[in-house]
């Protein structure tokens, strides 16, 4: 009877290792199996921030590129539309023609030097002999002359960059208006539009990256939160619906969730409602 009683025992217990190991078994399972299907996410969460926009068109204000006419347009090194920045290469300029034009002006402002002296030399004249008579020639002369010597000191500075013209401001291309191989005319070379920045700040700012779209007014975000399930406590993806109140390039403002909630950045498998999710640390 003994015997038996041992043998009882011996067996019970082996009964019982052996649901252990199947519970361990099926417990290990089980966590690959969640682990396997769970969504590794990053998480962002909402700040305040600026969103940016670039106003054109009529609400931009336009600039003109105007070069004395008569020089060559060799080449451009933009294109209609195009955005350039300050110090941008707009144009190359034929140097043969750039020094015609800048031996024009000296010669223009040498013969109005020249023209000067003698009005001044009559007007002494005209002073010995007691008949001064006013003249504002001299003075339209000077004007001329100083015009002349403010465009030449502009070829020059052109020179030294070996015909190369870059823009001051920063701006799209609206409109080339002379062909490379062309000669430059008393109108503009080229058109400018200058972009003026409009920033408007807002109290919750999110990655665009974090919106999801479901149609044309219906946007949503997935909120990280800790809940109790069968497995215990763990983190799932809520969804959460927002209004989009503005966006750029980059950045969303939304109205729907506030500072300090956990927001889905990225995941490595598409998400649906209260799935279970893992942080990526």
């Amino acid at each position: 009877m003994k015997q038996t009683g041992r043998g009882q025992k011996e067996w019970i217990g082996k009964l019982i290792a052996g649901f252990v190991c199947i519970m361990i078994f099926f417990t290990i399972f089980s966590r690959v199996v969640h682990n396997a299907t769970t969504a590794t996410v990053t998480l962002t969460s909402p700040a305040s921030g600026t969103i940016s926009h670039t106003v054109n068109g009529s609400a931009a204000r336009q600039s003109t590129v105007v070069l004395p006419e008569g020089i060559l347009v060799e080449q451009y090194y933009c294109t209609e539309g195009q955005h350039v920045e300050t110090g941008d290469q707009l144009l190359q300029l034929n140097l043969t023609s750039l020094q015609r034009k800048m031996d024009e002006y000296t010669d223009e402002i040498k013969k109005l030097n020249l023209q000067n002296q003698e009005l001044r030399a009559q007007q002494k004249q005209q002073e010995k002999e007691g008949t001064v008579m006013p003249s504002t020639q001299i003075q339209q002369n000077d004007i001329s002359v100083a015009q002349y010597e403010k465009k030449y000191a502009e070829l020059e500075a052109l020179k030294e960059t070996d015909g190369i013209l870059s823009t001051e401001t920063s701006g799209t291309v609206a409109g080339l208006r002379v062909e490379a191989g062309e000669l430059t005319t008393e109108s503009a070379v080229l058109m400018l539009m200058d972009d003026t920045q409009e920033r408007k700040s807002y109290e919750n700012c999110i990655d665009k990256a974090a919106l999801h779209q479901n149609g044309d007014d219906d946007y949503y975000v997935y909120v990280v939160e800790e809940a109790d399930t069968i497995l215990g406590k763990q983190k799932i993806a809520r969804r959460e619906k927002v209004e989009l109140l503005d966006s750029d390039a980059q950045t969303a403002a939304v109205d729907g969730i506030f500072a300090g909630q956990q927001v889905v950045l990225e995941t490595s498998r598409e998400l649906n409602d209260n799935n279970p999710v893992r942080v990526q640390e």
